[in-house]
């Protein structure tokens, strides 16, 4: 995209300027001004600014915006523009006209402000603190199959049946639904009929026990649930992270843009003052030529007092946007960090073209990267989980069960029937015939996922929507942005002509300040367009999952390929 450079250097002057007359200014009656016949007008010659050329009066009635009279010959042909500036003191060009941007090493980037953000933003942190927790959740499921160790004493030593057992194993569920548990045993003494299977040789007994679900339980079970869960809530921190950042990111150079707009703001009230007060002197020298009344000097005295209230007030709103930015910006102690005033940037960044801008193209890719689209996603894989859970428990309960024994040692019995290898093997099977626990679970799932598949709807039209928006804004702004540059200029020149007139009696005080107010609106407006331009920038790249920082940085390296230039002084 070619570059187009709208810097603060706009605010003067954008091109260099053709060298046509001057239009004759507009009728001072339609503007309600007081008019002065040109008759009554003192005759005594005001004192030069500076050193100019000698014009003859029917040239200057052409400069004054006076109706054109023939030229004799060997007059001086009509001035350039930047004659009649050289009619103006130095001082109050400048005052003008905005000066040329120049590099300010300690200026406060975007990139900066982001980079703030990503490091030491509670809620991002906050976030980033879900990793642990998710993490530790998936550890806890995990512990479903740890294996655990078994031990046992238990002694009855009052009674007519006086015994003594004690044991020792270990047992963990296996990935398949199975639980298998191994150990050693010993029981000595008197035991009652109905408990003889206490009772082991002198040795003990060793035993392997093993339970297998053969239809549910089998595929899949609670404990898988929970580790697959996990997993998915430890997946989701990612882009609830992205989120965030997102989010966080675009309001932060939304107050950025806010606070560079203001710091802009101040300037050109700034120079409205510089305007008034430079003109005390001025106004005081036409006084004394009998040029100008003493009214002239108390309605300046006014002028400034109000311009005074406006750079106060345009003082206020850029505190009020550095507090607001302070919550952003924040220290390596991750402290809010209150921006000063010699941080703030000489210009706007160039701008860069963007009519031709594919907005299918945009939706497409937006669509592809935004977060909340996998978070979605991954919910529908949590929902899927529990679906597949009650499936299974749609199955009957049919699980596999065995046994294996030995005692070892001398016998301690009369019968002998504790020195034979016992094995214990058969199936269990259990079926809930209503099925409701499963039916029901099928039916919340099956409306949960209906849910997600509504929400990811919507959040697809969003984004769609947010990125036409974001293109939209960007492309009005530009086309703002292009008028006021051209309308600033023509106004800028203009007002450097009615200094002249007004220093040489033919335009009045009150006439002056309206085109200086009109200059300053107008460039407020193009300070503001420029400031909603890259507010929709922004907007642009949080809208299609653009990373953040990676857009600030290289927004700051976008070469300046058609500087605005500044007209020769």
């Amino acid at each position: 995209m070619c570059g187009i450079v709208l810097s603060n250097s706009a605010l003067g002057a954008w091109q260099q300027p053709p060298e046509p007359s001057v239009p004759p200014v507009q009728n001072q009656q339609e503007q309600g001004a007081v008019v002065v016949p040109a008759e009554q007008l003192p005759v005594a010659p005001a004192p030069p600014m500076t050193p100019s050329p000698k014009l003859q009066p029917q040239q200057e009635d052409r400069i004054l915006g006076q109706p054109r009279q023939l030229l004799e010959p060997g007059v001086l042909p009509d001035p350039t523009f930047e004659e009649l500036q050289s009619r103006l003191p130095e001082s109050l060009r400048e005052a003008i006209e905005e000066p040329s941007p120049e590099l300010n090493p300690t200026a406060l980037t975007l990139s900066d402000v982001i980079a703030s953000v990503y490091r030491a933003y509670p809620t991002i942190e906050a976030v980033r603190l879900q990793r642990q927790v998710a993490a530790g959740d998936l550890q806890t499921s995990w512990g479903e199959f740890d294996t655990k160790i078994l031990a046992e004493t238990i002694s009855e030593p009052t009674g007519f049946y006086e015994n003594y057992r004690n044991g020792i194993g270990v047992a963990r569920n296996t990935w398949w639904g199975g639980y298998l548990a191994t150990g050693y045993r010993i029981g000595r003494g008197d035991f009652q009929p109905w408990y003889k299977e206490r009772e082991t040789l002198d040795g003990g007994e060793f035993k392997l026990a093993y339970i297998q679900p053969l239809l549910q339980g089998r595929d899949i079970d609670p404990r898988r649930v929970a580790i697959f869960q996990n997993r998915i809530a430890q997946q989701s921190v990612e882009p609830q992270l992205q989120v965030e950042i997102l989010q966080t990111s675009f309001a932060a150079a939304s107050i950025y843009w806010d606070w560079l707009a203001a710091g802009r703001n101040l300037r050109v009230q700034q120079q409205l003052l510089a305007l008034a007060r430079q003109r005390v002197e001025q106004i005081r020298e036409l006084i004394k030529a009998q040029r100008r009344a003493k009214v002239d000097e108390l309605f300046n005295d006014v002028l400034i007092a109000q311009r005074v209230t406006k750079v106060i007030e345009a003082e206020q709103k850029l505190q009020q946007a550095t507090f607001k930015l302070a919550l952003y910006l924040r220290d390596e102690q991750g402290l809010p960090l209150v921006a000063d005033t010699a941080w703030l940037p000489s210009s706007f960044p160039p701008l860069s073209d963007t009519k031709d801008l594919n907005v299918q193209q945009q939706i497409d890719e937006a669509l592809d990267r935004r977060p909340e689209l996998v978070e979605l996603r991954l919910q529908s894989e949590h929902v899927q989980w529990d679906r597949r859970w009650a499936q299974n428990q749609t199955r009957g309960r049919l699980d596999f069960v065995s046994e294996l024994s030995q005692d070892v040692g001398p016998t301690t019995s009369k019968n002998l029937d504790k020195q034979q290898f016992e094995g214990e093997f058969g199936l269990t099977y259990e079926y809930p015939w209503q099925l409701r626990k499963a039916r029901g679970k099928l039916r919340s799932t099956a409306a949960k996922l209906q849910q997600i598949d509504q929400k990811s709807r919507l959040t697809m039209d969003k984004i769609s929507l947010e990125v036409q928006s974001a293109i939209v804004a960007l492309q009005r702004s530009q086309e703002v942005i292009e008028q006021l540059v051209k309308v600033v200029e023509t106004q800028t020149q203009v007002l450097e002509l009615q200094e002249i007139q007004f220093s040489t009696g033919r335009i009045d005080l009150i006439e002056l300040n309206l085109q200086e107010q009109l200059v300053t609106n107008l460039k407020m407006d193009l300070i503001n367009a420029q400031r909603d331009w890259f507010t929709a920038l922004s907007h642009l790249a949080t809208a299609t999952g653009l990373d953040p920082l990676e857009q600030a940085l290289r927004l700051e390296t976008i070469p300046d390929v058609n500087p605005a230039p500044t007209p020769e002084k």
